[in-house]
């Protein structure tokens, strides 16, 4: 997989290559860089978070289990989830799954339309090249995988329709219709499961580290 280009990437006018863009000082850093450092200093000196969960992390959690074994039925190879949490000076993390040659990371889509449009972001192969870090492994997968979703959400998509249309139950077709939305067994397994591969390159780890060594002497100005 290589790298697509991102809005601040140019391309070089002799060769056509692309030539990525990496902040030099605090100022380079994104507006959304500096929101989450925030988010950050403000978890760590008073405990507060702002999105403390989602209809989407509550399937990904609840269908933890589905997805690992659909990625073993897919991949036709045993895999287990990993619970050992790995730190080094400038990175600290959880793969999902560590076996002999990579890390695998799980995404759980919340429909099939996420699903479709499901990509490596930086964000995710900033993640992986983590973990690779962490583990010393040389490959990492980014698997999306489309199950169905847990009964309880249903419902509460139920309840969440009838709220917007002023009733106090919907028509049992309409129920039918939100229950076959978020279900799927109509999709062919194999085509809900959907992989993305990076291997490691020690001059994008060694540009992760330098842009976290920016984070940290951006946090250090923050105050409330």
């Amino acid at each position: 997989m290589t790298n697509p280009p991102g809005k601040k990437d140019k391309k070089d006018k002799k060769t056509g290559e692309i030539i990525k863009f990496m902040p030099k000082s605090v100022k380079d850093l994104s507006a959304t860089c500096k929101l989450e450092i925030r988010k950050i200093w403000i978890w760590n000196n008073f405990h507060k978070q702002k999105d403390i969960t989602s209809k989407h992390m509550e399937k990904g959690l609840e269908n933890e289990e589905k997805a690992l074994t659909m990625i073993t039925e897919h991949n036709g190879r045993l895999y287990f989830k990993n619970q050992k949490s790995m730190s080094n000076d400038y990175l600290k993390g959880t793969p999902d799954i560590i076996h002999e040659t990579g890390v695998i990371d799980t995404k759980v889509s919340w429909d099939i339309f996420t699903f479709m449009e499901a990509e490596m972001t930086k964000a995710y192969e900033y993640q992986l090249r983590g973990y690779m870090a962490l583990t010393g492994l040389e490959s990492a997968q980014l698997v999306y995988v489309l199950t169905d979703t847990p009964e309880k959400l249903i419902l509460d998509e139920v309840r969440r329709a009838s709220w917007k249309m002023g009733m106090i139950e919907v028509p049992q077709e309409m129920e039918d219709l939100i229950r076959f939305n978020m279900t799927y067994d109509n999709v062919p397994k194999e085509k809900r499961v959907k992989t993305f591969e990076i291997t490691h390159d020690e001059g994008i780890l060694q540009e992760i580290y330098a842009r976290i060594e920016l984070c940290r002497e951006y946090y250090n100005t923050i105050k409330l």
